[in-house]
Order: C-alpha cells, then structure tokens, then sequence
C-alpha cells in the first residue's frame, strides 16, 4: 500500500463520528404501527455519504445500500409513506474501490453521518462498468418500490428492501410476505438499479414466478396438474411394485441406494392402503418446478407408528412433487404437517 494512500486511510479512519445513537424521532403512527421517520431519501442519503468518502478511492461505487444505520440490522427504518416520500430513518452504504478490494462503509442515522469505516472486501477485484452509480442511485428507492408495486406487489408485506451489485449488474431486491388464503406467499422481485425496469420475480425456492402477480389465479386450482402421477404412486405400493414407487421419490428424499432399502422397508410395512383423497393444497405457492397437495390414507399395518411413521387407519400427509428428470413429477417432501 503506497503511502498516499495509507494517509488517506488514516484521514477516513480519523473522521470517525463516535455519536451515540439516539433513535430517530419516531412520530405519528398508522393502523398498522408504521412510524413516521425523520431521516433522508435514498438520493439524498447516496449524496451525503459519498461527499464524506470521495476522494478516497480514484473511483468509488455505489457497490451496496441497506435502509438501517446498523449493516446488522434486518429491521428496515423506513417511513410508512416510504414509497412516496422516499425515506427511511437510517443508511448503510458500501462504497467499492473499483481498482483494488477495499471498501468504505458509511452508517447514517436520521440525517448525520455517525460511522465511517474501511475494510477490505470478501471478494476479489471485479470490473465495475462505467454506467453503476457512483455519487448516487440512478434509481431511488420509491422508484423500486413502485416499479415493483405496478407488477402486483403489495408494498405493506414488504419484509425487506436493499440495493446490490453482487448479481452480476445493480439491482433493488425487494422482499415481500402475504398471507393468501391458508398460504404464505414469499417473493422477491428485482428492480434493475440503472434504468428502474423489473429483472425478475422469484419465491422462497429461487424458482421464477410470473408477473405482474395474479392472487385470484394463484388461488385456483389448475385445470392441468400433476395429481395423477402421485395417484400412480400410491398405485405402485397397493400393487407392491415398490422400485417404481421408489423411482419417483426425488433426490431429495432418496439420495442413494441405502435410502431406497430404507424406503422399500417402509412400503412393504403397510398391509392395505386406500387412497381416501388428494387435494390441490398451497395454491399460491404452485409454480412451474413445484405442486403441494394434502392425501389422506386409510393405512393397515401391524407396525408401531415410531418404526415407520404410519399410524393404523387414518393418515394425512402433506406432498410437494417436482419435475425431476424425465416421466412422471417426483416427490421432493412428504410430510405430517403443512
């Protein structure tokens, strides 16, 4: 490290604000106990911590930003109105050295600077094109969230919100959290951070959802499905045809050979078994990789229930099948409970 630079290091490391945190004004509330924050928009939260650190690095990203004064916090300080006003009561920002691997991270709270600190970055140098921001978002915060909003997000379930370069290009995440019928919908959506236009939808499983989000289709079972592939697997153990029914348990559930005794053992376990019912179950969750469903079984067995799980007469369980390789959708969970 050459010495110019070690004594800027120093000037930073020197400008340390030491300020106790104080809390922000925290105001009026509304119906749901959203504060009302006293603190700064994104660009102007972007403009006063890159003020503070230019000039440290020849070329400074924007690299990260969370809206907390605290980089451990998973408790975002945003106003209740934030995707009209913008604001949030705290920021934490990563400023990347685009020529080397360190970093300034800048902790604001309310509207003043309160940390400033240097590290070196987990990753290694990485090309930083000239069009990620530097000074500033090119796309706000309330950008995203009405972007997001426009494809059918509920902005009052979001559980978390952040800008990040770590995906290949800047981008807003967006997490949200509903509850839709007797089902929790979990999903992100990604804004882009340089032109504000929507990426992609994913949920809890990293599989791609579609846009802009129907909850009334979510909601309704499907014309075409896959329940007849778990029908034909119960089939196979009525039939006592158990390497076909171990064939469409996915990985997941049998990774290898020892697996498939174990799950051959219990099969053979069951004396009679009568499908009862299949119902289409977790509808909003339903996407192309995956299905859930609730069967119910009238099971006879001579087995306790802590040897193989099944209780003698009536059993629930709850299944996701998955399309795993060619053939019929293979059975990934199946379980007690929801």
């Amino acid at each position: 490290m050459n010495s110019k630079f070690s004594k800027k290091i120093k000037i930073v490391l020197a400008a340390i604000i030491l300020l106790s945190f104080f809390g922000c004004s925290k105001g009026g509330s509304d119906s749901q106990g959203n504060k009302t924050v006293s603190g700064l928009t994104s660009i102007e939260a972007s403009r006063v911590a890159y003020d503070k650190i230019k000039g440290n690095f020849e070329d400074a990203v924007l690299f990260r930003a969370i809206p907390v004064d605290d980089k451990n916090s998973t408790n975002p300080l945003l106003d209740k109105n934030w995707y009209e006003n913008d604001t949030s009561g705290g920021w934490f920002f990563w400023f990347a050295d685009n020529n080397g691997v360190d970093w300034i991270m800048v902790a604001i709270k309310g509207k003043s600077i309160v940390n400033v600190d240097i590290g070196t970055r987990s990753f290694s140098a990485m090309t930083m094109p000239v069009d990620w921001p530097r000074e500033s978002f090119k796309v706000s915060m309330k950008e995203a969230g009405l972007k997001a909003k426009s494809q059918g997000a509920d902005l009052d379930t979001l559980t978390w919100i952040e800008f990040d370069c770590h995906i290949s290009k800047p981008l807003w995440v967006l997490r949200f959290s509903e509850v839709l019928g007797d089902s929790t919908l979990n999903y992100t959506i990604l804004i882009d951070g340089i032109n504000g236009s929507v990426w992609k939808a994913y949920n809890d499983k990293s599989e791609d959802i579609a846009l802009p989000i129907d909850r009334e289709a979510l909601q309704k079972t499907r014309k075409e499905n896959h329940e007849n592939d778990l029908k034909t697997f119960f089939d196979y153990i009525v039939t006592g045809n158990y390497v076909p029914a171990i064939r469409q348990l996915a990985y997941d559930l049998c990774p290898n050979e020892a697996s498939a005794q174990i799950w051959k053992e219990n099969f053979q376990s069951i004396k009679s078994l009568k499908l009862i019912s299949v119902e289409p179950d977790r509808l909003p969750e339903w996407t192309e990789e995956s299905e859930y469903y609730k069967v119910t079984l009238d099971i006879k067995t001579d087995e306790p229930p802590d040897k193989y799980g099944w209780d003698n007469g009536v059993n629930v369980r709850w299944i996701e099948i998955i399309p795993r390789g060619g053939g019929s959708w293979k059975i990934r969970a199946f379980s007690t409970s929801p």
